[in-house]
């Protein structure tokens, strides 16, 4: 969509239609918060400025722009929203806050829950219904993702991308006509693949903590099934039974017919495609 690299006017049904020159950073988040359902649907985006504690006693705390909820609460972001300014904008600003928010400990026990009882706060200040119990899941057992919104394309947009290297990047343009009507255009510029995984930390115990839970299963199982194929373990397409923690829900037993058969320590990854799950070693 590179051809949007310079639209300032669009024609829509016989009416034109001018891109929207934001001033200020503030003005145009507030108009992505205030229209998140043009932009992206029904998942649900609110606004987020609590305070977080880096995990480096060299960088202070930090506060994102927003957080993002997917609607079937399989994955969750933190949003920060940037106006593009200078070709310095990037290094001088953009990176360091990105650098604070990445490094975060979300699965820190006082961090995601500080974090659940905001979003919470949030539903019921607007009257937002919402699942307590998958909403709770997702938060308190899988690490969120990253995104970076712009309200235009950079000059140098492949430097932004190879920097952002862990943050998806999303240009979102907003249109308006002459009778205050909107239109909103996003372009993904880039995307970071979600791998999850599975680690086993430990030959001591027969237990792995799995990255991204709510991808894999719902709130309300107790075991999933997968298929693993795996040199390391000397296995292939052997059908397992996981039982999941009932308490900390990223957290899974592997059962094997064979109680003398352990998976051996390390990291896999874990995917589910047309309601089949595999694990495989992680490359």
């Amino acid at each position: 969509m590179a051809k949007n690299r310079t639209l300032n006017k669009i024609n829509f049904d016989k009416r034109v239609f001018e891109r929207v020159k934001f001033k200020l950073e503030d003005e145009f988040e507030k108009s992505i918060l205030a229209n998140s359902l043009n932009i992206f649907g029904k998942n649900f985006l609110i606004n987020f400025k609590l305070k977080l504690k880096t995990s480096s006693v060299f960088q202070t705390d930090v506060k994102a722009d927003l957080l993002m909820i997917d609607v079937d609460y399989k994955r969750w972001w933190v949003v920060e929203v940037e106006r593009i300014k200078g070709t310095s904008w990037l290094t001088e600003h953009v990176l360091p806050q990105i650098e604070k928010i990445t490094h975060i400990n979300y699965m820190d026990p006082e961090i995601k829950n500080q974090i659940l009882l905001t979003i919470k706060k949030s539903f019921e200040e607007s009257g937002q219904n919402y699942d307590t119990k998958k909403l709770k899941d997702l938060i308190l057992f899988n690490q969120p993702e990253f995104l970076v919104i712009v309200n235009d394309y950079p000059k140098d947009e492949n430097q932004w991308i190879k920097s952002l290297y862990n943050c998806s990047l999303l240009v979102v343009n907003i249109f308006r006509d002459d009778f205050l009507n909107y239109i909103y255009l996003k372009d993904q510029r880039s995307e970071i693949k979600v791998i999850n995984t599975l680690v086993k930390q430990t030959d001591l115990v027969n237990i792995l903590l799995i990255k991204k839970p709510s991808i894999i299963f719902d709130h309300s199982d107790n075991f999933f099934e997968a298929d693993i194929s795996s040199k390391r373990n000397n296995l292939y397409q052997k059908r397992v039974k996981f039982m999941i923690d009932p308490n900390k829900r990223n957290i899974v037993r592997p059962n094997f017919s064979n109680p003398l058969i352990k998976l051996k320590t390390g990291k896999y990854e874990i995917l589910i495609k047309n309601r089949n799950i595999t694990l495989t070693d992680c490359k």
